[in-house]
Order: structure tokens, then sequence, then C-alpha cells
């Protein structure tokens, strides 16, 4: 894992670009960088993209650009969820969905994969634009992420991902309710026979988040403990799923 973090410990070390309007048609090193830091996934550079991309979505709304808007709503709504701070993530979600004359555009929230399609089926249903999520859900079975939130864009061609776990596409669980990539996360780790502690080091989060999202897991198995916890996802298939 170290050795595939050095391409982007090594990028993020050379000078930040600034904070400028962005044009749809070229990179856009400001959001490569913002990326990266995404990538490298510590609680420090969590916090710096967030405040970067925060002061991108300013030069984006000032000029108008609604393109960039959703593009830079949806990667700071990623870096809330990588933070652990879902409610501000689903509402990063549900201020793209908002914008004016946004409903034919699509790529931005597909390009990030299964944590975007979590957080658009976390959505409260009556506060947001229902059709333009579930045209986005729909558009996630026919493509392919294209840049991941662990996966810089050109600028850094760097094969890495973040130091948590990252799920794969979501993939139906015979549950009522399922559980959401975090809590698979939390999931895997507690099959490794990790303490709270280290399941909070592992994913970034605090202790008391940790057992916030077990009490979550254990509610949904339908189970009173870790190992039952752990045995119950296995008889249904859910841990070998990952």
């Amino acid at each position: 894992m170290q050795e595939k973090q050095k391409p982007i410990a090594a990028f993020l070390q050379g000078s930040s670009p600034p904070v400028e309007n962005m044009v749809w048609w070229i990179e856009i090193p400001a959001v490569t960088y913002c990326r990266a830091l995404l990538a490298e996934g510590s609680a420090q550079s969590l916090q710096d993209a967030k405040v970067r991309l925060q002061k991108l979505l300013q030069t984006n709304q000032a000029n108008h650009n609604i393109l960039h808007s959703i593009s830079t709503l949806s990667l700071l709504a990623i870096v809330h969820h990588q933070q652990d701070r879902n409610d501000e993530a689903l509402k990063a979600v549900e201020r793209a969905l908002k914008l004016p004359d946004s409903s034919d555009i699509i790529q931005p929230f597909v390009e990030l994969g299964a944590p975007m399609a979590d957080l658009l089926k976390h959505l409260p249903k009556k506060e947001v634009a229902l059709p333009y999520a579930e045209k986005i859900l729909a558009a996630f079975s026919d493509a392919e992420p294209i840049v991941s939130a662990s996966t810089p864009s050109s600028g850094a061609q760097a094969d890495s991902s973040p130091p948590q776990p990252v799920s794969p596409s979501p993939t139906p669980q015979p549950l009522v309710e399922p559980l959401t990539n975090r809590e698979l996360d939390v999931l895997e780790l507690l099959a490794q026979r990790l303490q709270n502690k280290e399941i909070a080091e592992k994913l970034f989060i605090s202790d008391e988040t940790v057992k916030g999202h077990l009490k979550n897991i254990y509610q949904k198995l339908e189970v009173g403990n870790r190992r039952g916890a752990v045995a119950k996802a296995m008889d249904l298939d859910i841990l070998t799923r990952r």
C-alpha cells in the first residue's frame, strides 16, 4: 500500500494549483489536486480537499458554471462521505441535483462510482429531484467508473487507492434494509477480528462513529454481537461478495 501511495505523495508535494475559473474542455489542475488529496485519504488531506473544493464551488457559482458546480459538489460529497459526515455529503448531492438546467448532466456523478451511488440511494426522497436521481442511478449499470474517488485524473496518472477500504459497485443484499458501503467496510474489518479502535484507525473515523455503525449493523442483521454479525453476514453471502 505504501508503494502505491508514493506517486500521489510526490504529486501533492509539488506546487498546488490556484483556484480559478474552470473550462469544461480541458483538464482542471485544481480538481486533479483535490482528487489526489482524496486519494491520499488522510484526515488532513481530506480537510484540505474540502476547503479547496468549497473555494472552487464559490468561483464556479460566481461564474454561473453549472457543469463544474455539479462536478465540484459531487466530489465534495465524496470527501464528506470519506470523513464520515454523511449528512453533509447528502446535502452536497442535493445541492448538485437542484441546480438549474442540470437534469441532463450525468457523468460527474457516475464517474465517482459506488460511494456516489450509495449516497443517491439514501437521499431524502421528499427533498430532491427524484427523477433526476433515478436517471443517474440507472446510468451506473451502463457505465464503468471513469475516474473513481480514489484515482486522480490526467495529471496524476497513478496506480493508487486510499488507505481505507473502498467498496465496489453496489450488489444486491438479502436484507430489508441493505448495509451501506461504510457499514460493509466495518463488517469486513470485524471479520478480521479488529477491535473498535483498530477499525477507527483503518477507516479514519472516531471510536464513537464505529460504535454507531456497529449498532446499525446489528440492527439490520438482527444479531446482538460482533461474532453474530460476522456469522450472519457469511450465511447471507454478504462478506464473500466483497
